[in-house]
C-alpha cells in the first residue's frame, strides 16, 4: 500500500511538474487586478519592464497614505535563486523582491519562489478576460489577477503623484 502511495504522489509530482509552463514579463507587462470577490478593495498590480507595482485602493486612505509597493521581478527555471542577476526575462518560477530592501539583500536568504500556474491564458469561465493565477510554494493560497486594459483614472493620478511614471504603459488616443 505504501509503494502504491509513494507511485502515485511521484506521478502527481512528475506530472505537475512537466506542466508548468515558462511565463515572461512580455506576458505580464500592463495592468492587473486581484480578483475583487477574495479582497475588501481592489488591489492593482502595474508591470513595466522588470518593476512591479502593488497599488492598494483603499478608499478610507488619501492618495499619499495609500500603500504603493515597487519591486524587482523575474523569472528563473531552477528555485530557489539567491542573487539579483539570476532573474531572467522569463523562466518556470516567478520572484518579486522589494525595491527598498535590495541594499540589504543577503546572498544566503533565498528568494521565495513563485509559481504561475498554466501561465497567463485565456479564463475558461469568461472565455474574455485575461487571467492568472500565481501561488508561492510552501502556500496553498493563491491569487487570481485579471488583466484590465486601464487603470481607474484616480489610480493613474495618485500613482502620478507619487512619482510613478507608467506613462510607457499608457495608450491615450492621439
Amino acid at each position: 500500500m505504501k509503494r502504491i502511495l509513494i507511485t502515485i504522489s511521484l506521478i502527481f509530482l512528475i506530472t505537475n511538474l512537466s506542466a508548468q509552463e515558462k511565463t515572461s514579463r512580455k506576458d505580464l507587462q500592463g495592468y492587473w487586478v486581484i480578483d475583487p470577490r477574495s479582497i475588501e478593495y481592489p488591489v492593482y498590480t502595474i508591470y513595466i519592464g522588470n518593476k512591479e507595482y502593488i497599488f492598494y485602493d483603499d478608499q478610507n486612505y488619501k492618495c499619499k497614505d495609500k500603500l504603493i509597493i515597487e519591486s524587482l521581478y523575474g523569472f528563473n527555471d531552477t528555485c530557489p535563486i539567491y542573487r539579483f542577476d539570476e532573474l531572467k526575462d522569463s523562466g518556470i518560477y516567478f520572484f518579486s523582491y522589494e525595491s527598498k530592501y535590495i541594499q540589504t539583500k543577503d546572498d544566503t536568504e533565498p528568494f521565495l519562489c513563485g509559481i504561475i500556474m498554466g501561465g497567463v491564458h485565456l479564463d475558461r469561465m469568461t472565455k474574455k478576460d485575461t487571467i492568472m493565477i500565481l501561488t508561492y510554494e510552501d502556500e496553498r493560497a493563491y491569487t487570481i489577477y485579471k488583466k484590465i486594459p486601464k487603470l481607474p483614472e484616480h489610480v493613474e493620478k495618485c500613482l502620478e503623484e507619487r512619482g510613478i511614471c507608467i506613462s510607457p504603459l499608457i495608450h491615450r488616443p492621439e
